[in-house]
């Protein structure tokens, strides 16, 4: 305000859980403006010079093929995309690599699977937990303040304070669980969905597929005919950092 920054006190607005929720789809919705019918549009980057790579129709008549290949070897009319003119990546047949790419998510939605099902935490229900520790101290608040009232003595109100602030506090903490429990429910949905891709995989239409290839893969990497394909990032750490090489 007026030049000097001060800190929030207000309640806000939503929780943080639906607020994170909120934000991955319209992360998702954002790339998938202008995206093409190939699988892997938007996902395919040249590992010689970091430019993007593309589909491009490959000859003409019954002997067209579809290939993919770097923006900087062929720039057509995006000129701002070339990284380095004298880029020498292959140009790789499309079949071929998204083939592949299929292959090594399936791969993965198998180890994932069996990962989860293997390292799943069995957790009590904190905010139960956290709602009778709370009941308890409320009452522990009203005998404080009906003390305070018949003694009129100073401490046992410096100690119904004390009491409150604990209220306040475990109050916050039920807040956050629940973000939490919200978040968790989206990361459950997602593990689903990826445990369950070698069984749905061949009854999805082409836009379905391609949709799980967005919010799977972060991106695939094509460097001299090999492939590393790297995933997204999510709250579970079988998913962070991970990478399927060739």
């Amino acid at each position: 305000f007026r030049g000097k920054q001060y800190n929030g006190k207000h309640t806000p607005l939503i929780d943080e859980g639906t607020f994170e929720e909120a934000r991955q789809v319209l992360k998702r919705n954002s790339r998938a403006k202008g995206s093409s019918e190939y699988l892997l549009s938007s996902l395919l980057y040249c590992g010689n010079c970091g430019a993007k790579m593309r589909y491009m129709k490959w000859g003409k008549g019954e002997k067209a093929t579809t290939k993919i290949l770097c923006y900087s070897r062929f720039p057509s009319n995006k000129s701002q995309l070339i990284k380095n003119p004298d880029c020498d990546n292959f140009v790789y047949d499309a079949e071929e690599v998204e083939e592949k790419a299929v292959g090594k998510l399936m791969e993965f939605s198998v180890r994932y699977s069996d990962d989860i099902d293997n390292n799943r935490l069995i957790e009590g229900d904190i905010v139960k937990i956290l709602e009778k520790k709370l009941s308890e101290v409320k009452e522990e608040y009203k005998r404080c303040i009906l003390a305070y009232r018949k003694i009129g003595d100073e401490n046992i109100l410096e100690q119904a304070a004390e009491v409150d602030r604990e209220r306040k506090k475990i109050e916050r903490d039920i807040s956050d669980e629940r973000a939490k429990r919200n978040m968790l429910s989206k990361i459950e949905a997602d593990e689903e969905r990826i445990k369950s891709l070698p069984s749905t995989w061949k009854n999805m239409t082409a836009k379905e597929r391609q949709k799980i290839m967005k919010t799977t893969v972060a991106k695939i990497i094509l460097t001299s005919g090999n492939m590393k394909m790297i995933l997204n990032k999510t709250q579970y750490e079988i998913l962070t950092n991970s990478s399927l090489d060739n």
